[in-house]
């Protein structure tokens, strides 16, 4: 949202409230200032005011969905969707109020309930770019991504510069492995706004995966020229430079990550990585240690701790956290070797 347009909605407020104390049954100044209040990021008091506005008018459909609008960015996802059910009762047509439910329903990663409501809205509003977009990202988030990209095309149809759709589509096809044609849709957006970080972005990680990590850092640079804090590309730029043999330009990389977010812990396991993968396992161990204390859950991150403890002799130690990376994933491979590996010259010392 633009300055004008937080600007407008801070000197609107006023004037709903004069409104307000000229008529306090007035409905629509209730919602509407509910919907500047809920720009300026006054979600508690918008839905005060959504609240005031039900009161006098339980049907009032704009008061509901304008109601779940404050709500979801509360993160009370179920709750957003009782609004927009009742939107939906008093009007089964209105498409806004199925679009919302079904964008809230992917929060919680209910896909195949999101992609009814998209259908339900599409039934009514068959060129809706929204909901075809919607429906692809749930369809996405199943793992259908050849139905997905069908969405994306439905969409580019009707809107062919609608740049979501393109990099929508060229994420599923990058998830099927077509980097090629991810990349050609990357291509498109860069078309319309050379300097879109989403498209730069995917780009790269597309052009990583075919193994042209130079091509892929070019893309990252082009990020970091627009936003040098925008820490996910340093990361992603590290990451080719590791696969390039260059571990101290990646290590530079990580740290630029972590000034701009101490604990965002990827960018420690990363650094990790590269430390391990120029043989310096203490180093290694540290990083990975920054990065479990950050996000525990991170199953990586304790069985490539265990790998570098492996690679110091620290055998037992080492069992110990490719156990841990087992009770997180037990399908994680580099642990189960790794403990098997471990006990095998545990064993073996015994046995001198």
């Amino acid at each position: 949202m633009s300055l004008n347009n937080l600007r407008r909605d801070a000197q609107a407020i006023p004037c709903f409230n004069t409104a307000l104390e000229i008529d306090p049954g007035d409905v629509d100044a209730w919602v509407d200032k509910a919907r500047s209040l809920g720009a300026l990021c006054g979600y508690e008091k918008g839905i005060k005011c959504c609240n005031k506005a039900l009161k006098i008018d339980p049907l009032h459909v704009n008061a509901w969905i304008s109601k779940a609008a404050s709500v979801i960015s509360l993160q009370r996802y179920s709750e957003a969707i009782e609004c927009y059910d009742k939107a939906i009762e008093i009007e089964p047509l209105n498409v806004n109020a199925w679009i919302g439910k079904a964008a809230n329903l992917i929060y919680l990663e209910c896909n195949d309930k999101a992609i009814q409501c998209y259908d339900e809205a599409l039934k009514i509003e068959p060129l809706n770019v929204n909901a075809w977009i919607g429906k692809g990202l749930s369809l996405a988030g199943s793992e259908r991504h050849t139905k997905a990209i069908k969405c994306y095309d439905r969409t580019l149809e009707i809107d062919p510069l609608r740049a979501d759709a393109w990099v929508n589509k060229g994420a599923s096809f990058h998830s099927l492995e077509r980097y090629e044609k991810a990349i050609h849709c990357f291509d498109k957006v860069l078309e319309i706004d050379p300097r879109d970080a989403r498209a730069l972005g995917n780009k790269g990680v597309s052009l990583h995966d075919l193994n042209r990590y130079e091509e892929a850092i070019e893309c990252y640079d082009k990020i970091l020229e627009i936003d040098p804090r925008y820490s996910a590309a340093w990361i992603s730029k590290g990451g080719s430079l590791d696969d390039l043999g260059r571990y101290e330009e990646a290590i530079k990389c990580y740290d630029e990550a972590i000034k701009i977010d101490p604990r965002y812990a990827a960018a420690w396991y990363n650094k990790g990585n590269s430390f391990s993968h120029s043989g310096r396992h203490e180093e290694a161990i540290g990083c990975y240690d920054k990065a479990l204390e950050i996000d525990p859950r991170l199953a990586t991150a304790w069985s490539n701790f265990g790998a570098s403890l492996y690679n110091l002799g620290r055998y037992e130690e080492a069992v110990g956290y490719f156990d841990k990376a087992l009770e997180i994933d037990p399908r994680n491979a580099l642990a189960q070797k790794g403990k098997q590996m471990a006990l095998a010259e545990m064993a073996l010392a015994k046995r001198r």
